[in-house]
């Protein structure tokens, strides 16, 4: 989302790669959403690692809200989606510290998160979704 922002009009061929992009995997996106309002870590197979996740879920409430800001995704399709990933992030993912938890670990594969699994990369994921809430609710 950030790369649409920053490509300027002479690069329209590049910005319509990533829209095209964009539109493909965002009705999927929206489908693979738990009620609860995290995306599974398999978004094939939601019951693979079963339990919220926080790194993608912010990446992608990010992408759907920036979406909207940029008037590249249509906020009576999306907007819904983007304010259920917040509700989730803002919610069962901030912890007391201040620190989000079930963040994913690095490492080579997904596994089962806790509210304690925090990483210094999972907040700017979430920070990155925040800045785009505020900006979708302004």
């Amino acid at each position: 989302m950030r790369t649409l922002e920053q490509l300027p009009p002479s690069r329209a061929e590049d910005r319509t790669v990533y829209l095209k992009a964009l539109h493909s995997f965002a009705p999927s996106i929206k489908a693979t959403q738990t009620s609860e309002g995290y995306w599974p870590a398999s978004l094939l197979d939601a019951d693979q690692i079963a339990g919220p996740e926080t790194t993608g879920s912010a990446l992608f409430t990010y992408a759907i809200a920036s979406g909207i800001n940029q008037g590249v995704l249509d906020a009576s399709e999306y907007g819904e989606t983007a304010r259920k990933g917040w509700a989730y992030l803002s919610g069962k993912a901030l912890q007391p510290t201040g620190l989000p938890g079930f963040c994913q670990p690095v490492g080579a594969s997904p596994s089962p998160t806790t509210p304690s699994d925090w990483s210094d990369f999972c907040v700017g994921q979430v920070l990155l979704a925040a800045s785009a809430m505020l900006k979708m609710s302004a």
